[in-house]
This record gives structure tokens, sequence and C-alpha cells, in this order.
């Protein structure tokens, strides 16, 4: 029963604690075969650490408590995170015996510390780190394989669930040490090791000192990183002898690194995006390369910018005879495929906006739908003809072309994307050229997609990841590879898809993300047909903690993984 209170207690627990540190590894800890522990070692004197407890007991925590709390300032400090989890070493030597306390053995433990600062003074943080860890000690009956598992699956962090660690022996008495008339030699050098560990802080009291070591593995960090960190808690812990714990702590980090982070963030940042219409750029690349490639079909069917821009500027043409004026909302119901793009670019030369909308969605709902956007045109098929214009894409190309796309500010409506709302009912939300061209001008930006890219187009057009596909490439000058609806629906066929058609971007939900994953590693168990992937954008929905890695097992370069919140917000 109390196995089970404890099972209980922890997963509820485990579904709050924040990763382990993140800290400025200089090669993967998977890649070391021997791993080499070196040891750093410092002493605060007897008076100072007779302070600090005194402090520690005024505010109602435990002397270990105010070390691990200032340890996780350090490493948060280093990992660039407010929020982590430490492992800790527990020493439970249970009373099963009265003789017990006379048996030499290994008595110890582990559990798991999570150190939220989140803007609380470090103070704060303390004394609710040790309320957990009071709520954890009294459910400690768990397996600590399974615990480690557990925060590793979790976190996504099963190679090593765990390699920071805090081993407290403060207030296990000095009998316990190897000292005069223990029987034992006096220490002259110590070091531990333990798998899957990084870096383990311990402290202890000698002779009314506290002495702190740091056993780390070197090779892992950049030259001079655990010198500043031992550095930054050494200040720390002459700060907790000072008293004034109401007092901001010092900073940590050394000028160097300040100056580096500033240059990291100067150089990520990006000039503010100048507003501009979203079909802007492709029609730009349709004067300047006229016959590159804007579009390709699995069918093996190519459309050069200039003949897309020319079906495109004669669907405009016939929207304007239809009566289409500029701010209108027009419906695209063509499936997928070159017409439906060269529509859409239509009805964005024509001042219009767009609604997209699948004819497999029923009847009733469509209607539902016509009747809130108003629509009065429809580029495609309607099940209830009369009830809008119908233009079907042929009938538009007998138009001749517009000279030119219809100027539109940046800040006119582009596009209506219907979703079904909290209620069930069609909802639609409206988005502007300039907000959508915010984000498509920050993704090419940031990730350098270029005329030489192509993205796999599998998002239905009423679905808002379709806006990069169409524009986001078309802009940057590069194409996309158009599936038929049936391809769409048929995972097991876009490893061979990928591959032949040179496909570089992906951009989808997690979901097919996965289905690509699992084609592509039943089609060939080592890299298949997505190896030229270069760029993974997946957004719209919770991502599987393993695609990364496994995308990456099957790509030929490091493939960029971008996780994109909501494409819409």
């Amino acid at each position: 029963e109390s196995a089970a209170r404890a099972r209980a207690h922890w997963g509820a627990r485990l579904a709050e604690l924040p990763p382990p540190p993140a800290l400025p590894f200089e090669r993967d800890p998977a890649t070391l075969d021997a791993p080499v522990f070196t040891r750093r070692r410092t002493s605060l004197p007897a008076d100072d650490w007779q302070a600090v407890k005194r402090d520690a007991a005024r505010h109602g925590l435990t002397p270990s408590t105010v070390l691990l709390a200032l340890y996780a300032e350090v490493l948060a400090a280093w990992s660039g995170t407010d929020a982590l989890t430490v492992t800790l070493t527990l020493f439970n030597r249970r009373d099963v015996h009265p003789h017990i306390h006379r048996v030499l053995g290994d008595f110890t433990s582990l559990s798991l510390a999570g150190h939220r600062r989140e803007g609380a003074s470090w103070l704060a943080a303390a004394v609710a780190l040790q309320r957990r860890q009071a709520e954890d000690l009294d459910h400690a009956d768990v397996p600590v394989d399974w615990l480690l598992r557990e925060f590793g699956r979790r976190t996504g962090t099963v190679d090593a669930a765990a390699p920071v660690v805090f081993t407290s022996a403060v207030g296990v008495a000095d009998a316990t040490l190897a000292g005069p008339g223990a029987g034992l030699p006096a220490k002259v050098w110590g070091i531990s090791q333990s798998p899957q560990v990084c870096l383990d802080n311990q402290v202890t009291e000698e002779s009314g000192n506290l002495v702190v070591t740091w056993d780390a593995v070197e090779e892992l960090f950049p030259e001079g990183v655990l010198d500043a960190m031992f550095g930054a808690y050494e200040r720390l812990l002459r700060y907790a002898a000072a008293g004034d714990w109401e007092a901001p702590l010092p900073d940590l980090l050394p000028a160097s690194q300040h100056e580096r982070r500033a240059a990291a963030a100067r150089e990520a940042a990006l000039e503010p995006v100048a507003p501009r219409p979203l079909h802007e750029g492709f029609f730009s690349h349709a004067t300047a390369t006229p016959d590159r490639t804007a579009l390709v079909t699995t069918g093996g069917a190519e459309v050069t910018y200039a003949a897309l821009a020319d079906q495109a500027l004669r669907t405009a043409a016939a929207l304007g005879g239809a009566g289409v004026r500029p701010g209108d909302l027009v419906a695209v119901t063509l499936p997928k495929g070159p017409e439906q793009i060269a529509a859409v670019l239509g009805v964005l030369a024509a001042g219009a906006a767009y609604v997209p909308l699948s004819l497999e969605q029923p009847a009733a709902r469509l209607e539902r739908v016509r009747a809130t956007a108003a629509f009065r045109v429809v580029v495609g098929d309607w099940p209830e003809p009369a009830a809008c214009r119908l233009l079907p894409f042929e009938d538009t190309q007998r138009h001749e072309p517009l000279p030119a796309p219809r100027e539109t500010s940046p800040g006119a409506l582009a596009y209506v994307i219907f979703t079904s709302g909290s209620t069930g009912e069609p909802k639609g939300v409206e988005t502007t050229h300039a907000a959508a061209w915010n984000t498509i001008a920050d993704i090419n930006a940031r990730h350098g997609v270029t005329r030489d890219d192509r993205v796999f187009a599998l998002s239905a057009l009423d679905f808002d990841l379709s806006v990069y596909d169409v524009f986001g490439l078309l802009a940057a000058g590069g194409s996309l590879l158009l599936p038929t609806e049936d391809q769409r629906r048929e995972p097991a066929r876009w490893p061979g898809l990928v591959d032949r058609y040179g496909v570089t971007v992906w951009n989808t939900v997690p979901a097919l993300l996965d289905l690509l994953l699992d084609a592509d590693e039943h089609r060939a168990p080592e890299r298949g047909g997505i190896a030229g992937l270069r760029t993974a954008l997946v957004s719209g929905d919770w991502i599987g903690l393993d695609l990364p890695a496994r995308l990456r097992a099957r790509t030929v370069r490091p493939c960029v993984f971008v996780a994109m919140g909501g494409a819409t917000e």
C-alpha cells in the first residue's frame, strides 16, 4: 500500500518536474567511452558555516536545502533557464535491525528535486523547494530505476535522465568520517564517478567547516566553464555567510559569457519585417525569373513562374468580370493541384481574399460557411449551384489576363479559414496580408529558405499550414511538390515522392511527420527516401519527443527541427 501511494504521488510530481539542466556541453555525453572525472574543492570556515546554519534556521530551512538552492541558481545561470531538476543522493539507512548502524555499506538512494525560480526570490524558491522535498521524502518508497526512467521519458532525456547530482552529508556525525581516532587512515585524495552523471556537487562537514567538492567529467565542457561555475558557487557561499539573504544574488556569469550571449542575441535578432502583400514576392519572381519551376506534380508535370502568373492573372480578370471587387471574399473549392494554387493567387491578384473550402465537408456545413462569409463567387464547384456564382477554373482561363495584380494594401484581408470553433459552428479566422507575411518572412530568413528549396505541399488548402507552403516557397523563388488528393492519404508513398522530386522542406502537423518517419523506417532500415530534407517545420499539435532524433537519423545533413506553435496564432 505504501509503494502504491508513493507511485501515485510521483506520477503527479513527475508531470510537473522541469527538465534537467541544459549545461553547455562541448560534446555529446553518449560519445564518451570511458568518462574521466576531475575534482574541485573548497571550504567555508566554521564561523561562516555556523552563520549560514543560523540564518537557515531563522528562515525555516535546512542547511542542505540552502546549499541545494544555491547550486540550482548556478546551474540555472549556465542553462539559461529558471526551472530545472537535480538528482539528489539520499542516505536511507532503514531501521531494520538493532545493529544496522554498525553495518558498513551503501545505504544511498536517489530522488529528484525540481527548482523553479520563475520570478520569485531565491529564498522564496528555496522555501518552496524544501516543502516539495518534504512531501517527496514521505513517498520515497519507489524503485529508483522506475523513477529515473519515467523522468527521462517525460522530459525526452532518456539516455541521461538526470546527469547533475547533489549529495549532502551535512548533519552526518563526524564519527562516520575518517579522522583521528576513527581507526581509519587519514584521507589524502578522493574522487567519485557514476555512470550517466556529468557533475556531482558533494557537501560535507569536517571539523566544523563546510567542505564542498565537485566531481565532473571535464571533457564534456568547454574550457573554463566548470571553473567559472565553481567560482560562482563559491561566491554564493560567501553571500550566504554574509547574512543578508533578502539582498539580490551576485551576478554569477563572467563578463565574457554576458558578451557571448549578447552577441548571440544580436546575431539571432532579425530586422522588423516590412509589411507586404502575400503574393507580391511570387509576381516579382515571375517577372525576374519567368522560366523557373514554381509547381511540380507527382505526375511529372511542371509549371513555371511565368505560366502560373499568367493563369493567376486570367483568374483575376475573370473574377473582376463576375463582379468581384477589392476586399470581397471568394471561395476556392478546387482539389489540390496547380489549378488550386493559380486560383488562390488569382483571387489575391484581384484584390480579394480567398476562403479555402473542401467539398468533402457536409453540404449543410458548407452552406453555413457560405451564409457566414457571404461570398457570392466560387472558383470551383458547390453543392447548391444556385446559392452562388460558380467559376470553373477552365472558364477563367478564357479571359485575357490582367496586365498586373491590383494594388493591395498589406493591411487588407488575405484569407479566411473556417474552423469548427468551440461550439461546433463554423468560425472564420480572418488574417491580413501583413500578419501572414510577418510569419512567412521570419521563417524564410531564420532558416535560409531560397530558390533551391522545395516543399511537399501536403496540408489541405483549408488548413492554415498550407499558407506557408504556397506563399513561403513562392516568395523565396522556390517550388512546391503537389501530391494528388489520394497521395495525401497514403503515407507509405511519401518517402518515395520526397526522394524522387528533391523535397528539402517539410511543413506539417507532428502526426504527419511521424507517419513519414514510420513509412521511411519501414521502407529502408538505414536512410531511405527522406535523406535530403534539411528543414522540418512542425506545428499545430503536441510534438512527440522522439521525432527530432528519428528525423536526424534519417537525413544526410543535420535536419533543422523547428517547433512552431500554432500557425494562425
